[in-house]
């Protein structure tokens, strides 16, 4: 998604994330300190509309992601 976004890898970013699955939801809740730290993110966020994102599956769950540059 970095490189997508042509962001660098020292970049900090902000997650957004788009999901109906409460797995997802909080599955993020209970690893975003980690999450946030591997992936130097300032904070992760639920949407409901996410424009440009990307789809993917965590197992067996669906999920849009999108990242920016954290300001």
């Amino acid at each position: 998604l970095r490189k997508d976004a042509d962001l660098e890898i020292e970049n900090r970013i902000r997650i957004q994330y788009r999901s109906d699955a409460s797995e997802i939801k909080q599955m993020l809740n209970i690893w975003s300190e980690y999450i946030s730290a591997e992936t130097l993110a300032d904070s992760i966020e639920s949407r409901q509309e996410i424009a440009d994102g990307k789809s993917v599956s965590v197992g067996e769950f669906a999920t849009v992601l999108s990242i920016c540059l954290a300001n």
